[in-house]
């Protein structure tokens, strides 16, 4: 599964994350983001942009931390 938007930030200006599903499972959503839970490292089961963290950080969607997001 893959989500991505834009930002309202000059240099962070858009986001992606994507999570791996077991094999057999199925994901269907409409407007609204599923991947809540972010490691700190990308994974097998999970790949984001290298500025993901920071990006987020700055638009005030993320506290580094206790790893809420907003």
């Amino acid at each position: 599964m893959l989500e991505m938007c834009a930002l309202p930030e000059e240099e962070h200006h858009s986001a992606w994350v994507a999570q791996r599903l077991p094999a057999g499972e199925v994901f269907v959503a409409a407007n609204e983001f599923r991947i809540w839970t972010i490691p700190d490292e990308p994974s097998t089961n999970f790949r984001f942009s290298e500025s993901l963290h920071d990006a987020l950080q700055v638009i005030g969607w993320w506290n580094p931390t206790d790893g809420a997001v907003d």
